[in-house]
């Protein structure tokens, strides 16, 4: 305890304050000297490292890819835990249709098809297996830089389609084990990362905009070919988050890597080198030996 002086009119009177009073006191007043530190210091570094992207032309759209690639991976890692580390189906092709239970529906392409433009098949829960973990929100789905349409699309009076990820195609149940290369992994559980850490294992990207179709992303690891292509949408760079959590951005390095959109069929697979280090890049972070 301590005593406070308490003036009147004969004088001054101690007054005894409890410890527990001076705390709550404390409280009240607000920030202590440490705290408003602390608080400015973190706005300083957060000013810092936001800087250099805000700068950048395109710099806003590429926190908004950041931020939906964040968010899209916790959905992915809450759906596992509420599951019993079973992770979400990611199926491909015929099978990506109503009826069959996937983290995302749609077949996307240049022609006026519904599904370039539904976003039902994104966050409802009848049809998407992810929404119940990601929310009513198409925007989620989209990068802001893919602004990407044809000419019959732009008559109808589109702005955009509906999704710009994909899902590493080895990542999820419904995919055969050697459908991207015999003897790699096909992981249906987080239990199933071996000699590949989740820290290492990809789980969306930004797909180029003549490649995208489906909601799984091919990486061909019997071949050195680009099966699906990804996309450069942040000056030469695209997100990728992975399987813990977190998002990192890649700069292309190959000339093959960059291709340019030609609002147009996708001619692949495109042949590449085993030695292409984007090509390794992705191969190394998609999946591991059985």
């Amino acid at each position: 305890m301590t005593c406070e002086p308490r003036h009147g009119g004969q004088g001054t009177v101690p007054r005894v304050v409890s410890s527990r009073r001076r705390r709550e006191v404390a409280t009240v007043r607000g920030f202590t000297r440490v705290e408003l530190i602390v608080v400015l210091t973190t706005a300083a570094l957060l000013v810092t490292v936001l800087r250099p992207v805000w700068a950048v032309p395109g710099g806003a759209r590429t926190v908004v890819c950041l931020d939906n690639h964040r968010r899209l991976a916790a959905g992915w890692l809450v759906y596992a835990a509420d599951h019993r580390g079973r992770l979400v189906p990611n199926l491909h092709g015929g099978a990506v249709q109503p009826g069959n239970a996937n983290w995302a529906l749609g077949w996307l392409d240049w022609t006026v098809s519904s599904n370039n433009t539904n976003a039902a098949y994104l966050v409802e829960a009848r049809y998407a297996a992810l929404a119940p973990y990601v929310g009513p929100i198409p925007s989620l789905f989209k990068c802001p830089a893919d602004e990407y349409l044809s000419p019959t699309q732009r008559a109808r009076g589109w702005t955009a389609r509906v999704r710009s990820y994909a899902m590493n195609g080895n990542l999820g149940p419904g995919n055969s084990k050697d459908l991207f290369g015999p003897g790699y992994a096909v992981y249906e559980s987080l239990n199933d990362f071996r000699r590949l850490p989740p820290s290492q294992a990809f789980v969306f990207v930004e797909e180029h905009p003549d490649s995208i179709n489906d909601p799984c992303f091919f990486v061909n690891l019997g071949q050195a070919a680009w099966t699906d292509m990804p996309a450069a949408f942040h000056d030469g760079a695209a997100w990728f988050s992975f399987a813990d959590g977190h998002v990192e951005l890649r700069h292309w390095q190959s000339a093959r890597t960059l291709l340019p959109v030609k609002v147009g069929p996708y001619s692949g697979p495109i042949l590449t080198t085993a030695s292409d280090p984007d090509y390794a890049w992705l191969k190394a972070r998609t999946s591991e030996r059985r």
